[in-house]
């Protein structure tokens, strides 16, 4: 019901007036009961023909996480929570787009170096012309070479040009090599060994080959083999049609139909009977096809339409629920009253980003994000108290000489204030040897939130994650992430006195701890030098 995630402190209601309070209270109830509430897709037939379609792509993609939508005593659609609506609604997007635009086989890619492009050159034994073989003459041999190759390999990345050609009117056969220049690196270049190339007058072949030409051109995964009509039997064209989108059955429906219009062009030119029944035939197996394929595509329609619907219906759902919810129309006059307490906020995190997921990831990671942002909100709606405090120097009494063993940085301290107890974290203590009987302590800040008392490992995890900010209420972290870094290398890994010379006081220097060992010594600030060796212990490792 509203943009604002609203966090609303005990502190805060406790200044509320009562009126304002108990409808709060209300609206929290109304809440609660929407966000577990079922919600009802009132259409029996177009559930089942949803879930038909969802059972549909999975049988030919089963890894894909589409869901049914569950059944009421088998009549309508039920969702069992307002989360659930939420999925099941951009899994509809989701699948809308899915059967739209990218559902089509997944290809391998091929790397096209010059070698495997040579390697497909090689395979021509034959190509026809589009006159009387006799009649033909070297330069339209060539041409036909060149503008067969073209067609088998991929020109954008080679340049091709013929070497050694040779064409023998009597036998009708071109003697030479196909050369090819990489087009990034033009001394990349290679041919082929000697090619015999047979030329016919074949109408069939010909038509054959101004198909293959136009079938390359298209931009279509797999197009090649699908469109291969005299090896690609009718039974498994009709099954691979299945494994493609609207919009890419909408390119092979253009692409059959050009080579449709290619064939119909050539019987009008040949006059011999038998050769233009022979391409007729052909003709008729593209024409056959643009059939199947209008049937698969009538199917999308169909199936995108039904997904529409769906949509609709849960559409419907979230409006009610958001017109429910909409707490300034729940509240009524007492919103403006609401309002003066507000205080609010942007909160944004840069270190949940959306690249190179898929639906479901990017679902899951706006989900923790939103956690994510409640927690934050929670922290930033109650009082923070930083507290510090000088103690009695137990340390120093004989009789509580067991405690120091548990006196460290890190352990809990429980400290009393104003009658509540505080489990605070201790962060740092300095003893004063020229006072003993009093000793500085420092504890992490403390929250009372919904969970517990928040330690320094809170202070710790934002300072090493991305940075959270408010204006109205900000935190000056003591601990950078870098600080972070190196605390949990010492807490896993040890110190490393390599780099790092460790020291008890910056300028006595009376304990250090370095690459050569640990050293002790006193020193004497009234002869500004330290003791001799007998007050010094020296430990080498």
């Amino acid at each position: 019901g509203t943009s604002y995630i609203y966090q609303i402190a005990d502190w805060m209601r406790n200044d509320m007036p009562d009126e304002l309070v108990q409808k709060l209270n209300e609206y929290d109830q109304r809440y609660n009961e929407y966000l577990e509430s079922s919600y009802l897709i009132k259409s029996q037939e177009l559930t089942f023909r949803y879930n038909d379609i969802v059972n549909y792509v999975k049988q030919y993609y089963p890894s894909k996480s589409f869901e049914t939508i569950p059944l009421d005593n088998n009549k309508f659609g039920k969702i069992d929570t307002y989360e659930k609506l939420n999925d099941y609604y951009y899994q509809t997007i989701s699948l809308q787009a899915y059967l739209n635009d990218s559902m089509m086989p997944e290809m391998e890619t091929v790397k096209k170096d010059i070698d495997s492009q040579l390697q497909i050159l090689s395979k021509i034994t034959s190509i026809a012309v589009n006159i009387n073989v006799s009649s033909v003459q070297q330069g339209a041999v060539e041409n036909a070479i060149r503008s067969y190759a073209r067609c088998l390999i991929d020109t954008s990345l080679f340049d091709i040009d013929l070497l050694d050609s040779a064409y023998s009117t009597v036998t009708h056969i071109w003697t030479g090599k196909i050369q090819l220049t990489e087009i990034a690196d033009d001394t990349n270049v290679k041919s082929t060994n000697t090619l015999n190339i047979t030329v016919n007058d074949n109408v069939l072949n010909f038509v054959q080959e101004k198909v293959q030409k136009v079938i390359n051109k298209k931009e279509i995964n797999d197009i090649t083999n699908i469109a291969d009509v005299k090896h690609v039997p009718m039974d498994d064209f009709k099954k691979y049609l299945h494994y493609y989108s609207y919009n890419e059955l909408l390119k092979i429906y253009q692409c059959f139909d050009d080579c449709a219009s290619v064939i119909t062009e050539s019987v009008a030119e040949t006059q011999d009977e038998i050769i233009k029944k022979s391409v007729n035939d052909y003709r008729l197996e593209y024409q056959n096809r643009l059939v199947e394929i209008n049937n698969i595509v009538a199917l999308r329609k169909s199936q995108l339409e039904t997904i529409n619907g769906i949509q609709t219906y849960i559409v419907k759902n979230k409006i009610e629920v958001r017109n429910a919810l909409d707490i300034q129309s729940f509240l009524g006059d007492l919103y403006k009253v609401f309002f003066s307490y507000r205080r609010e906020q942007k909160y944004s995190n840069d270190n949940y980003i959306s690249d190179d997921l898929d639906d479901s990831e990017l679902i899951d990671k706006a989900r923790e994000l939103f956690e994510k942002a409640q927690k934050e909100l929670d922290k930033a709606s109650k009082i923070t108290y930083s507290i510090s405090a000088t103690l009695n120097n137990l340390l120093a009494i004989p009789k509580f000489a067991p405690l120091r063993d548990y006196f460290e940085i890190g352990n809990w301290i429980r400290v009393e204030i104003d009658d509540e107890i505080y489990k605070l974290r201790l962060t740092s203590y300095d003893i004063n040897y020229d006072d003993l009987d009093s000793i500085s302590v420092e504890f992490s800040n403390v929250t009372k939130n919904s969970c517990t008392t928040a330690s320094v490992q809170d202070v710790l995890n934002a300072a090493s994650s991305i940075s959270t900010t408010y204006n109205a209420l900000t935190q000056q972290m003591d601990y950078t992430k870098s600080t972070n870094s190196i605390v949990k290398n010492w807490v896993y890994e040890g110190l490393d006195t390599t780099m790092t010379k460790i020291v008890n006081n910056a300028e006595t220097q009376d304990v250090t701890i370095g690459t050569s060992g640990i050293y002790c010594r006193a020193y004497d600030d009234i002869k500004g030098d330290y003791y001799v060796s007998s007050y010094s212990y020296k430990r080498s490792y």
